[in-house]
């Protein structure tokens, strides 16, 4: 799975924060609804694969992306956290 999935959750998450911030509730709601059933597809697509290909994402657990060394999984850290930040 491609980290931009993630990164796009994160994204509508950050958006749906901003929104609630400045009184746009309604539409805050409808984008954290998208979020997180966002979240939800990628968090199951993710579980299958790893049962499916464990060697691939076993790979993609030691390989670093470029010179910040984040590990495979930080994407979805962050939109882990950027859901919960607007959940709160």
């Amino acid at each position: 799975m491609p980290p931009g999935c993630f990164a796009m959750v994160m994204a509508t998450g950050i958006i749906s924060i901003g929104m609630n911030l400045i009184g746009i509730e309604a539409l805050s709601l409808a984008v954290l609804v998208v979020c997180a059933e966002a979240y939800l597809v990628f968090v199951v697509l993710t579980a299958w694969r790893v049962m499916a290909f464990r060697s691939a994402f076993s790979d993609d657990l030691r390989r670093r992306w470029s010179q910040s060394r984040r590990s495979a999984l930080s994407p979805m850290r962050g939109a882990a956290s950027a859901l919960s930040k607007r959940l709160t």
